[in-house]
């Protein structure tokens, strides 16, 4: 009777060896040469390929998590140099807008604006047939003499002699048509001193002159002016609020990933989308749409917050005064980076996380690295 060969019983899954030649060449009648994994080295194997898939999907989604952020900040930056862009060649303001999601204080949609021109006068007066009496723009202060109490009730006593005491601005010449045009929200614009302001109110001119009005700017421009207590330009423009850019499709920003204008600087208004507009000079001009009673001021930084909106459902402090964050928000928040806009520049920096207990050493916010970058 023939003897049945079987591999050994340690070895599994595995043909005898049939190379020729040598010490593993199998001898007539011998047990033929086995070689394999034993089980006990295949369940290593496979306890090590299951941690490092196991590993890879716990670290696959922050991984996509930090690219898709980055790729967002990224995108918001050239929008905005793009529209900085615009402004410089076509000499008119230009910008953008965030849009929010419904409910929500998430922009996950940009759209470029422009400001269109509602008046531009001539600034060569000596063609303009009403001669000195053609439309123009008057700056007029009133100034303390020294022994007049002070109108503002938080300064106190007399103010010194030559303290602004009150400030006009009147346009001067516009037909009715034109004067119909001067709205609050529209931005006056004097290149000769290079100030740009949004128009907060509109009034009659003085003594009810109907060849004139007055308008409440945002901000007066007194460090141009010097010690001048009145001035006139021939040389000015008023731009209507903004609008969409006509032929400009909209900018979608990678899945999940948006601008919390919650907590952005300066904050937007609750479902209100957000505004840039920048000058030609590429300073950013007054905008009406952010939390503060005053809107943002021309060439005011601004620092929009970008991150996955899906991780933590907002970032907002525990406490304003001191700040204060919950650091739990930060660690589950994933990868968060910063827009900064500043003195017509425009960068990114990554937010700045506060300490172990949720506090910031002093001068320090979750904006200042991109202040750093900005300055």
């Amino acid at each position: 009777m023939k003897r049945r060969i079987s591999p050994p019983p340690h070895r599994v899954g595995m043909r005898p060896s049939l190379r020729r030649g040598g010490a593993n060449r199998a001898a007539p009648g011998s047990r033929l040469a086995w070689s394999g994994f034993t089980l006990v080295e295949l369940l290593v194997v496979m306890s090590i390929l299951v941690g490092l898939t196991a590993l890879a999907l716990m670290l696959l989604p922050q991984v996509t998590n930090q690219d898709r952020t980055l790729k967002a900040t990224a995108e918001v930056q050239a929008v905005l140099r793009n529209a900085q862009a615009m402004a410089a060649t076509a000499r008119l303001p230009r910008g953008v807008r965030f849009i929010l999601r419904p409910g929500s204080a998430i922009a996950t949609e940009m759209q470029y604006l422009e400001a269109p021109p509602v008046i531009i006068a001539d600034p060569n007066v000596l063609a303009d047939p009403n001669g000195p009496n053609g439309p123009h723009v008057e700056l007029v202060y009133e100034l303390y003499n020294g022994s007049e109490p002070s109108i503002d009730p938080n300064i106190p006593g007399n103010p010194p002699v030559g303290t602004v005491k009150r400030r006009h601005c009147y346009i001067v010449g516009l037909n009715p048509d034109q004067r119909a045009q001067v709205v609050p929200t529209a931005t006056l614009v004097m290149p000769v001193l290079g100030a740009w302001s949004r128009i907060e109110d509109v009034g009659p001119g003085r003594n009810n002159n109907p060849a004139e009005i007055e308008v409440l700017l945002h901000v007066y421009p007194d460090t141009l002016l010097g010690v001048e207590t009145i001035y006139r330009t021939y040389h000015f423009g008023i731009y209507a609020p903004p609008i969409p850019l006509i032929g400009e499709p909209l900018v979608q920003l990678p899945d999940n990933i948006g601008v919390d204008l919650q907590v952005s600087y300066p904050p937007g208004q609750p479902n209100k989308n957000y505004d840039i507009l920048f000058a030609p000079s590429g300073q950013t001009v007054f905008t009406a749409t952010t939390a503060t009673s005053t809107g943002t001021p021309a060439n005011t930084p601004i620092f929009l917050w970008v991150r996955d909106y899906t991780k933590v459902p907002d970032m907002l402090p525990a406490s304003v005064s001191p700040l204060v964050y919950d650091p739990l928000k930060f660690r589950l928040g994933g990868e968060q980076q910063i827009v900064g806009i500043r003195n017509g520049y425009v960068g990114t920096a990554p937010v700045l996380w506060p300490n172990d207990d949720g506090t910031y050493p002093p001068n320090q916010n979750p904006f200042s690295l991109a202040l750093g970058r900005l300055k």
